[in-house]
């Protein structure tokens, strides 16, 4: 899980290597993570997404993994808001999550939050809709050698350029507090992009 939140790769275009292109809650923040934590988990996703195991992932495997992933997440959230276990969602089921949230975020006062107190990430729903929308050219930039098809080299090529980056003292392990200042100055940039 700290991998999936802490790197940002090739979630959309292999999405089973679980490093997702969205920055990390500081919650997830709280373990080290290794180099070669990191080469394993891709390993380990990398032989699950190659199905035939030819030791290259083809733009078909790739998608074939992400549709997976995406009826995997909607059949989890579907059950985590069915609270009943009825098949069915009522509206007040429906209405929770979000009840939850503006509860949590006003009782945090939080800034950058709206007039109900909703954090405005809720509504941008840019995490969600931006790994949607950007599979296709995830896959191609993984794919380096324009072959279409990634090699495992190709799919650890970011994930490590990502560790690199987090990993300030060059000693093989992203700390929390790496990870937290990665975080930040990724959220400085964008803002700066944003507002450029």
């Amino acid at each position: 899980k700290t991998l999936v939140t802490a790197l940002a790769g090739l979630a959309v275009a292999i999405p089973a290597l679980a490093l997702a292109d969205a920055p990390a809650k500081p919650g997830k923040w709280a373990e080290p993570m290794t180099k070669s934590a990191v080469e394993a988990r891709v390993k380990e996703h990398f032989a699950k997404v190659d199905t035939n195991g030819d030791g290259f992932i083809t733009k078909a495997e790739s998608d074939a993994a992400h549709a997976k992933f995406a009826a995997d997440m909607q059949d989890r959230r579907f059950k985590a808001m069915d609270k009943n276990n009825d098949g069915a969602i009522s509206r007040a089921e429906f209405d929770a999550p979000r009840e939850a949230r503006h509860a949590k975020v006003a009782a945090a006062g939080e800034p950058g939050t709206d007039a109900k107190g909703e954090s405005r990430r809720f509504h941008r729903g840019g995490h969600h809709r931006g790994m949607a929308m950007m599979g296709g050219r995830m896959f191609e930039r993984a794919d380096a050698d324009k072959d279409g098809r990634v090699s495992y080299a190709e799919a650890l090529a970011q994930p490590m350029e990502r560790f690199q980056k987090m990993d300030a003292n060059n000693d093989g392990t992203v700390t929390p507090e790496e990870r937290k200042a990665a975080h930040e100055k990724m959220r400085e940039a964008w803002r700066a992009k944003r507002a450029g």
